[in-house]
């Protein structure tokens, strides 16, 4: 795999991992075991007065029994009740179809000590069964068990450095178009960027490797610009993205996130194609490198 596409994929996972909550991270999570095994994992589904009897997924090759987890805030004593009710829920009714429970949660930092101790505890209390916890390593490996083709089924076509090298001008324009105009400040910025941009604004690895992929082909979208008829058109995108960017920023999420919400943000198609997420890179690379958006060391006083 490219590695531009890798960092793509690792990315788009990540954020999807951390943002969907619910139902929506249990279809996210039932969508990759489907694909990483297909006609051997099964998603289930409530089904009337009836529910799901405490089964979110079975893997019926492994005889693993899955229940996922996922709410906006993981409380402590809210998912030990959870952990308990779903554990001994599943038993009467599954008991001699698994003989491994897997815990599936979405917590961004880990579990906490009561909850890893009811864990570990309903293991010593039912040897005969293993009772495991999935977070996120254990389910962004499933999720690279997939083939280029699944995850760019998952994530959409990723770019690559063949993509942005082919990138034309004429690649640049509904990109540009799409985003909205608003009018800049006159106290602009105008200081040199930063040379520890990059490091400053704690961006992951793989967010980071997009950003320097976008700027093999930053110049194309200054020479775009200075071929447009209105001086204005540059400074007024900017301030579009500028506005943008610090309200993701208000909202708390991470850096990470707020650089996904940025490239929905300026993506001008529901489903691109390779060409079109590399002409999206190189926009944000673009203003990224002329500091429009993201952070920058605050400006000393004259001495």
């Amino acid at each position: 795999m490219d590695p531009s596409a890798r960092a793509f994929y690792a990315s788009r996972f990540e954020i999807a991992f951390l943002r969907t909550k619910g139902e929506a991270f249990q279809d996210f999570f039932s969508t990759i075991m489907e694909m990483a095994y297909p006609a051997d994992f099964q998603r289930v589904r409530p089904w009337g007065r009836l529910g799901d009897r405490k089964n979110d997924g079975y893997l019926q090759s492994e005889r693993k029994l899955f229940q996922v987890y996922a709410p906006k805030g993981l409380a402590s004593a809210e998912t030990v009740r959870k952990i308990d009710e779903d554990f001994t829920g599943a038993l009467p009714y599954w008991k001699e179809h698994f003989s491994t429970w897997v815990f599936v949660h979405n917590a961004e930092d880990g579990l906490g000590p009561e909850v890893l101790k009811k864990l570990l505890d309903l293991g010593v209390a039912h040897p005969q069964l293993k009772v495991l916890r999935w977070g996120f390593e254990e389910l962004r490996a499933q999720a690279f068990r997939l083939s280029e083709s699944s995850l760019a089924r998952l994530f959409g076509p990723a770019p690559t450095v063949r993509s942005m090298d082919a990138l034309g001008i004429a690649d640049l324009r509904p990109i540009l178009e799409h985003i909205p105009r608003l009018p800049a400040p006159a106290d602009a910025d105008l200081r040199p960027v930063p040379a520890d941009k990059l490091e400053r604004n704690l961006l992951s690895e793989h967010a980071a490797d997009l950003l320097k992929l976008g700027m093999r082909r930053a110049s194309l979208v200054s020479r775009y610009f200075d071929a447009r008829p209105d001086p204005t058109e540059r400074d007024a995108i900017a301030q579009a993205l500028r506005d943008k960017y610090e309200a993701l920023r208000r909202t708390g999420l991470s850096p990470d996130s707020v650089f996904a919400a940025l490239q929905d943000f300026v993506n001008s198609v529901r489903v691109p194609t390779p060409e079109q997420q590399a002409a999206v890179f190189a926009v944000l690379a673009y203003f990224f490198e002329e500091c429009d958006i993201f952070e920058r060391a605050p400006q000393k006083e004259a001495p």
